[in-house]
């Protein structure tokens, strides 16, 4: 009796594994196709720029990527907040890419706007793009991992009841024929 536990312990923890690490690659296969399509508009208006002014990063375009990932956070946040889980830190992630992408956007539009020399070392607008797409990746990340994770649990439920053939209600047997 003992040998068929550890031998049907042994075979959940390699389920358990296996699930996790299914689970962690369709989670990155989501994350990147929703990054992909959220940024594919900025990317082509960052190419355009490029292909305009040459082959250097400009203002304009440092906003666009600021822009976008204070879009992006703010939709990631929203998709993870309506999972009713209890995220304090992604809160609190979500806040600092947030100030920082709406803070060095403001700051940099004006700058373009006044036509400006950059007051700023444009080199702080360029840590705060990557910063913030980090962010965004993190928080686009954990979004999907908690949509597959849910989407795995239902599957085990329902091949898990596929195989069942008799239930036990109240210490009463009963056979569903399965």
């Amino acid at each position: 009796m003992s040998d068929n536990n550890s031998s049907r312990g042994l075979k959940n923890k390699k389920y358990n594994i296996k699930k996790t690490l299914i689970t962690l690659l369709l989670a990155f296969k989501k994350t990147f196709i929703w990054i992909l399509l959220s940024y594919l508009i900025p990317i082509i208006n960052i190419f355009l720029i490029l292909f305009i002014k040459g082959p250097h990063l400009t203002g304009s375009m440092l906003n666009i990527i600021l822009a976008t990932n204070a879009c992006f956070i703010i939709g990631a946040f929203n998709l993870i907040y309506n999972t009713r889980r209890n995220r304090e830190s992604t809160q609190a992630l979500m806040l600092c890419g947030l100030v920082f992408c709406v803070l060095f956007f403001g700051i940099l539009t004006y700058e373009i706007e006044m036509e400006q020399k950059n007051r700023l070392p444009l080199s702080i607008y360029k840590y705060c793009a990557a910063a913030t797409f980090i962010i965004s990746l993190i928080l686009a990340f954990i979004s999907k991992k908690d949509e597959v994770e849910d989407e795995t649990n239902a599957r085990s439920i329902v091949i898990e009841s596929k195989n069942t053939s008799n239930v036990n209600i109240k210490g009463d047997n009963i056979d569903i024929g399965g």
